[in-house]
């Protein structure tokens, strides 16, 4: 039944959690969530649109907004269940998520945890999106991953600020945690951003990873067909995962652009 399900949603890859499981959650939309929870179905939404050569942003941000794009195909999913199983709830999430999103999908055997915190999957590394649907109903969940992280460290070695090491991610050094914070960025700050040359994200940690070196190009049309790989000012950002924070992408920019 799921198969035909996601299928018709256009979602390639997904699995089965059981919603026990996957607790404790996160803080975020807990309001939102309900009785009776059986079951997380996470899906994978794959949006990598290729090398792009010469971009000054992440391969995340290149096409539309992955919340969107996910959102449009998880609706799809969702009301379907919902005809299906008239006695049952469902409801997804994208990103801010009730869910501990990697965990889950790990749970759902979908991949396994990078020491970037990031889910690697065998289908498409770590160039996905994750999305959910929690439901009362019970469905079969699915096999743990049998794939690994290679824990060559090359990583660790690459990381511009040391976010990374054998004792885990420290989100506060993550370039691309800086490039995002509003408040006043010191001259290191300047420096590591100038140093990665993005105006959003860092990918140092997932270009070097060799579980991604078949993940280029693997992302959905909506993602390929909307490419942009470079951001100038004036650039309309209503459709871009990073348009939440125009005064930032504009720092940035100077950031970068600066002789």
């Amino acid at each position: 039944m799921l198969d035909k399900v996601m299928e018709a949603a256009g979602i390639k890859v997904f699995g089965v959690a059981d919603y026990e499981e996957t607790l404790p959650g996160t803080g975020f939309k807990q309001r939102e969530m309900f009785d009776g929870i059986q079951s997380v179905i996470v899906c994978l939404i794959p949006w990598d649109t290729g090398m792009n050569e010469g971009r000054n942003m992440a391969r995340y941000a290149v096409g539309r907004n992955y919340h969107e794009v996910a959102a449009e195909h998880l609706s799809i999913a969702t009301e379907i269940l919902k005809r299906a199983f008239p006695e049952d709830t469902f409801k997804f999430f994208v990103d801010s998520s009730p869910i501990a999103e990697v965990r889950a999908a790990v749970l759902a055997g979908l991949g396994v945890r990078g020491k970037n915190n990031l889910l690697i999957s065998k289908e498409y590394g770590t160039r996905c999106a994750i999305g959910e649907i929690i439901t009362t109903r019970k469905f079969a969940k699915s096999k743990k991953s049998v794939g690994t992280c290679f824990d060559c460290g090359k990583c660790i070695k690459v990381c511009p600020n040391g976010a990374l090491t054998e004792k885990g991610y420290e989100k506060e050094k993550c370039v691309a945690y800086i490039n995002q914070m509003k408040k006043e960025l010191t001259p290191e700050d300047e420096a590591l951003i100038k140093k990665v040359g993005f105006i959003c994200g860092c990918d140092c940690c997932t270009d070097c990873c060799p579980m991604n070196r078949h993940a280029d190009g693997t992302g959905l049309k909506e993602f390929k067909e909307s490419a942009k790989p470079v951001y100038t000012p004036g650039m309309d950002l209503s459709d871009r995962s990073y348009g939440w924070k125009p005064a930032n992408v504009e720092r940035n920019y100077k950031i970068i652009t600066e002789d």
